[in-house]
């Protein structure tokens, strides 16, 4: 099984990768792979071979249009700006596989007021949303990790 960061930025994705402990591609027993490549994501998710993914809202500069209006509205964006807001879209494929979701972002950048992070998470479907900073890196890698124990232990019965 895969843990799976979709992150646009080369450097934040090396930063991740440390803080979460990869080595050889590998987080303890389970493959890594950190990508910017959209479509890639999206088959891993499809194909179910994704067991945990780190998602960063921002993967296109010409998704932050989308985004706002997605968090200004509460609203559900048209059909065609969903299929062309990887993030939004990458988040729901995630959830209708029942594949564990993080955000780690620059949320802040993008704040609109009134909106918090709980909102933003709830939006996307998704169980944990971090700064994207070394210390929610940090936290976002204890959270892979305490996912992918969970995901591990035998089911009672």
């Amino acid at each position: 099984m895969t843990v799976l960061h979709v992150e646009n930025q080369a450097v934040t994705r090396r930063a991740f990768s440390d803080h979460v402990g990869v080595v050889g591609g590998r987080v303890g027993s389970h493959d890594y792979i950190a990508t910017d490549m959209v479509a890639a994501a999206e088959g891993l998710l499809s194909e179910g071979t994704a067991e945990v993914l780190i998602l960063d809202l921002g993967l296109n500069p010409g998704d932050q249009p989308s985004l706002l209006r997605l968090v200004q509205d509460q609203d559900h964006l048209d059909p065609q700006a969903k299929e062309k807001f990887d993030a939004y879209r990458l988040a729901l494929l995630a959830h209708s596989h029942e594949v564990p979701c993080a955000l780690l972002t620059n949320w802040r950048d993008y704040e609109v007021r009134g909106l918090t992070w709980d909102a933003v998470r709830d939006m996307f479907h998704a169980e944990a949303a971090f700064q994207k900073d070394e210390a929610g890196m940090t936290n976002c890698a204890n959270w892979v990790w305490q996912k992918l124990e969970r995901r591990s232990q035998p089911l009672p019965g």
